[in-house]
């Protein structure tokens, strides 16, 4: 049997108050108008569905008080390091989204707490737990599920998904669902249906895993595009030794895109010896971020996906090590010798 638990975060009695007086104008007003509607059952669930969203829209007006109700998890805060300040603006811009859901079946609950994500990365977290304390679930335990993308085409380029361990719970862990988004430039959503069907222990090198429990547990996530800020550059800088032309840097908070001049980038190849149409990989990544004050920001190299386009450009996309606050940034710093690009006067 399944068991579908909703929880609300707590919230000041203010908040609490306002959304029941909201409520009860609304319900007054809707009683007015259905009067002599027969209300039976589906059409009382959407009623009450809309009385809340439309009572929550009156209270909170923007999506600031959001950021007071969405408490991070701390799975995600390591995965996407940065402050309180900049957890609560990428809830306030919607990259990142309060997903709690939780279905209980066969002795296993799993509960979908948040998603982050741009027009580039997808993050989805999960929360796994055993209800029988022998059952240890760890980075060697993985889930069985299957996706439905409701008739679209998959989002993604690449997917992948893995176990974190939790250090206080041995039958508890979190699962996490992320991956690459195919078309950057799509304005329509997507919702990705995934339907869990066993939690498994990895079997020993390429075997199948062996089943530990089995269920249903389906959950539904919306993958959405969140634009970055677009930078028309053109100007140009030492990249291994080599001149290249950057016409335009796209950033947000968690990814950064880079289109260099597609003939200045084949003769980088050439003269390294490199064959992008071979698979190797190029010399170019931001290594760092300028700020306006001065600081610098040193970024691993967590490259995604390089090419050139259809016009000839060649371009880069990489997921930054932490969260970068976009509207103070001055200038990137590309490649090994961390060659800056000034941005700052380039808004598009």
């Amino acid at each position: 049997m399944n068991r579908a638990d909703w929880e609300m975060p707590e919230v000041p009695e203010d908040v609490h108050q306002a959304v029941l007086e909201a409520l009860k104008k609304l319900d007054t007003i809707e009683d007015n108008a259905e009067r002599k509607i027969d209300m039976r059952g589906k059409r009382y669930k959407k009623r009450v569905t809309l009385l809340i969203a439309a009572a929550m829209t009156a209270i909170l007006g923007t999506t600031v008080l959001a950021t007071e109700l969405f408490s991070w998890n701390e799975r995600a805060e390591e995965v996407f390091d940065s402050n309180k300040e900049l957890q609560d603006k990428l809830v306030e811009d919607e990259f990142a989204k309060d997903e709690y859901k939780s279905v209980t079946n066969n002795g296993l609950s799993i509960t979908s707490l948040q998603t982050i994500q741009d027009e580039n990365y997808f993050y989805a977290l999960f929360e796994v737990k055993a209800e029988d304390p022998s059952i240890v679930i760890d980075e060697n335990s993985d889930m069985e599920y299957r996706i439905d993308w409701g008739g679209k085409e998959n989002p993604f380029s690449m997917r992948e998904s893995q176990f974190i361990k939790k250090e206080d719970e041995e039958n508890s862990g979190y699962f996490e669902i992320y991956g690459q988004k195919a078309d950057t430039t799509s304005t329509e959503d997507t919702v990705m249906n995934v339907h869990f069907t066993a939690l498994q222990k990895q079997g020993e090198k390429a075997a199948a895993g062996e089943n530990v429990l089995t269920g249903e547990w389906d959950f539904s996530v919306t993958i959405h595009q969140i634009p970055g800020t677009s930078y028309q550059v053109e100007k140009e800088c030492q990249i291994a030794g080599y001149s290249v032309l950057v016409h335009e840097v796209r950033i947000s908070p968690l990814t950064v895109t880079v289109i260099c001049d597609g003939n200045d980038m084949r003769a980088l190849e050439k003269g390294q010896g490199l064959s992008l149409d071979q698979c190797d990989v190029l010399p170019v990544w931001v290594s760092g971020l300028k700020y306006q004050d001065g600081t610098v920001q040193t970024e691993e190299n967590r490259k995604m996906t390089e090419g050139y386009d259809e016009e000839g450009n060649y371009f880069m996309t990489g997921r930054f090590s932490s969260v970068a606050e976009v509207e103070k940034i001055k200038a990137i710093l590309l490649g090994e010798d961390m060659a800056e690009v000034e941005i700052l006067q380039s808004k598009n």
